[in-house]
């Protein structure tokens, strides 16, 4: 009977302990008592512990748009690549999101363009290559592709350059001015020393859609705002420009010398000429004229893409040269002369010669009307 009593409060003393813990019967002490070797999943996959159970969570997965809108995605990716003259694999997928267009149009109004007045299903895709981001309107099947004009998104417009020499120098410009110095310090930030230099970058960003080039003259990563995809000499012609900013900050000096790719000058003849062309590397072009026995200015412009690409070719394959031509068997006799700086190795021929002077002279027509 003793022994009875005893087993019965024992027994008692038990479950009263089981009823005062706060943890359930189940759960921990289950889950702790299964071997991670022996739970039937595939060896090598990661194991998450919970209440109870163990198992192995699907990866996850990388692709951000729906299945069906693949087709769409890839044409997206086609048109802005050929827009932006880059390789498509340098593309990449920000976001795809699903829209009923308001036209057949997708949202985007073009001057001179009837749109269809249904409500059209498709994406919105914004896409990016490296920094920029670019938004582009498709329908379900992406037969129908239209690029926001206003590129690139939410970001200020600047122009970041690194020249291709060592040690690396960099600049970012910007309305504000230039923040330049080695690639691997932190950059000054400084107003532009040359007035000019913001009307021109203003004129660049109001012209130019986004883009990114490795130059003759230098990597540059372009965020602009315009409607024109630029050539690939109009993408050197800015970085050429770039990197004269730059070289004008560093120095704190502006020299009208640098930067040239020829100088052109004229003087005599019946009409009694005296005036001068200044072509710098990045297309710019300056007039001058000595008429009054006084430099000054008497024209300016930018070369065109096509009269670009000319000068590139001379200056990349011609070596330096210098011209002077003296008519002295007639009265009133002209002179000409020029001076090229090219960074090519072939002597220029005398064909070479003139087609020089005669690009020269349209220039000088050009550039005074």
């Amino acid at each position: 009977m003793k022994k009875t009593s005893l087993l019965l409060l024992f027994f008692c003393l038990t479950l009263s302990l089981i009823g005062c813990s706060d943890q359930p019967v189940n759960s921990t002490s289950i889950s702790s008592s299964i071997s991670p070797t022996n739970t039937g999943l595939p060896a090598g996959k990661p194991q998450i512990e919970a209440p109870g159970r163990l198992f192995t969570p699907e990866p996850p997965s990388t692709q951000i748009w729906p299945t069906e809108a693949g087709g769409a995605v890839k044409a997206a990716e086609k048109v802005l690549a050929e827009q932006t003259k880059n390789d498509i694999t340098t593309i990449k997928v920000v976001s795809v999101e699903e829209v009923d267009w308001s036209d057949g149009c997708l949202g985007i109004q073009v001057a001179g363009v009837s749109c269809t007045q249904v409500i059209t299903p498709g994406y919105k895709i914004i896409l990016a290559i490296d920094a920029i981001q670019y938004e582009v309107h498709t329908d379900t099947s992406g037969m129908i592709v239209v690029m926001v004009p206003s590129q690139p998104l939410s970001q200020e417009p600047d122009i970041a350059w690194q020249g291709n020499e060592q040690p690396c120098q960099t600049a970012v410009i910007s309305n504000q001015g230039v923040s330049y110095g080695s690639c691997q310090e932190t950059l000054v930030n400084a107003p532009f020393i040359n007035s000019i230099r913001a009307s021109q970058f203003t004129d660049f960003v109001q012209e130019y859609q986004a883009f990114n080039a490795d130059t003759t003259a230098g990597k540059v990563t372009f965020i602009g705002q315009g409607q024109i995809v630029a050539t690939p000499a109009q993408k050197r012609a800015i970085s050429e420009w770039a990197g004269l900013v730059f070289i004008e900050e560093q120095s704190g000096i502006i020299n009208t010398n640098w930067s040239l790719a020829f100088t052109w000058q004229r003087i005599g003849g019946i009409a009694g000429f005296c005036d001068g062309l200044s072509v710098y590397r990045d297309g710019e072009v300056v007039a001058t004229s000595c008429k009054d026995e006084t430099l000054k200015n008497d024209g300016h412009l930018f070369l065109t893409s096509d009269q670009l690409a000319q000068l590139y070719q001379w200056l990349d394959g011609l070596k330096p040269f210098e011209v002077n031509q003296t008519d002295q068997a007639v009265a009133d006799g002209m002179t000409v002369r020029m001076k090229f700086f090219g960074t090519g190795q072939i002597e220029a021929g005398q064909s070479d010669q003139l087609d020089l002077l005669s690009f020269a002279s349209e220039l000088s027509i050009q550039t005074r009307n």
